[in-house]
Formats: structure tokens, sequence, C-alpha cells
């Protein structure tokens, strides 16, 4: 990876020419994984908040002896739908990020290729 400034990128220092600039390439490959896993969690609660907010706003304006009128079954099905999808993506989502976070730690301890003191880690 051809680094611009030299011996700086993004702040971080990059140490010697072998393995240091490995492990910094490593790094990053690791932290672009990881915006994709926060990309990924904004798109789990975009696909579960429309579902939620038509079954409340359904739930508040019906009358109470007139509930099961207003939740009609295909719109519950669909709403239920979106809510397991939501669901299952939220969750691949932080077992993703948990996975990457487990990966980083070393490499924060160390300090090494994130240039972080390892107090500061």
């Amino acid at each position: 990876m051809n680094v611009p400034g030299g011996d700086r990128a993004h702040g971080l220092r990059v140490v010697g020419p072998g393995g240091t600039r490995l492990a910094f390439e490593k790094t990053e490959l690791l932290l672009d994984d990881k915006r994709l896993g926060v990309a990924l969690l904004r798109t789990a609660i975009g696909i579960l908040a429309p579902p939620l907010a038509v079954v409340t706003v359904l739930v508040a304006t019906a009358r109470p002896e007139a509930l099961a009128g207003a939740l009609e079954v295909p719109l519950v099905v669909a709403c239920a739908g979106l809510f397991v999808v939501g669901a299952v993506v939220l969750f691949r989502a932080l077992g993703a990020l948990d996975g990457l976070e487990r990966r980083l730690l070393p490499m924060r301890r160390q300090g090494g290729p994130l240039g972080l003191p390892p107090d500061q880690a």
C-alpha cells in the first residue's frame, strides 16, 4: 500500500519498511471491516424501525374494542417479517463487530501499528 504523506497516514505513525507496514495494512483492513459492520448495524436499525412505528401508530389510534380489527393480518405478517429480517441483520452485525474487536484488541495493547502507547489502548 502506498501511504500518502510518507511515513504518516491518518495521523498514525508507520515505522520501518517491512513488517510494520504489513501490520499497518492489516489494521487498516480490519478497521474497514469495522466500518462495514457499523453500516450494517445502521441498516438493521433502519429495517427494524418502520414496522415498529406502524404497529405503534395502529395500536395508539385504535379504540380498545376495535383493536383486533385495526391490526389486519397481512399488515401484521409484513411487519413481523420485516422485524425478523431486521433482527437477523442486527445480530449478525453485532457478532461481526464483536469478532473484529477481539482481533483488534491485541493490536491496541501492543501499540504498534495503531501508534498508541499500550497504556492508552
